[in-house]
């Protein structure tokens, strides 16, 4: 298991009492993906701050669209999360962290989540992958969801810099 410090990304210490309790509670699982996971690795290594983000983002399993809309509901209903009209996949926590839940598994077509009133499919090539080799968090004693492991990190920023190269510049 991989230790999360309070600084390894933006609301850490907000944001994975939720994780634990969106796990023990109603069976999710996510995985800290992006530079978050970047952090919880460096910090594993440097024990210090590793680096900034302004965001998290975490891949989550749903068989369904029905089950996903569920389990944003209950963000929202027990922890006061916002969910954003404008950004589908994205919510907006208590303290006004953004973070990111993509959904991927049965869900899929093509390795697309298709998004309704949108013209562009979030695209979710890699995730599934990624995901079966995560890495356990611990946070304060406990398991909070899961870390992409480095290569399942790699493949996903590559992923990412095919899918979208101009938006990407700055991930390079």
């Amino acid at each position: 298991m991989l230790k999360v410090f309070n600084n390894s990304f933006p609301g850490a210490g907000e944001i994975l009492p939720v994780i634990q309790k969106m796990e023990s509670q109603h069976g999710i699982t996510c995985t800290l993906l992006g530079a978050g996971a970047r952090n919880v690795w460096l910090a594993d290594y440097y024990q210090g701050n590793p680096g900034a983000t302004k965001d998290a983002d975490f891949a989550v399993f749903a068989s369904s669209m029905e089950a996903y809309t569920q389990m944003k509901n209950v963000l929202v209903s027990e922890y006061q999360f916002d969910d954003s009209p404008r950004l589908p996949l994205t919510m907006l926590s208590p303290s006004g962290v953004w973070v990111d839940f993509l959904p991927f598994g049965p869900i899929e077509v093509s390795h697309e989540i298709p998004l309704s009133g949108f013209e562009r499919a979030a695209q979710v090539h890699g995730l599934a992958e990624a995901c079966s080799h995560a890495i356990p968090l611990e946070y304060e004693g406990m398991k909070a969801g899961n870390v992409v492991s480095l290569p399942g990190l790699v493949l996903l920023k590559l992923i990412s810099l095919d899918d979208r190269p101009n938006h990407r510049l700055k991930d390079a």
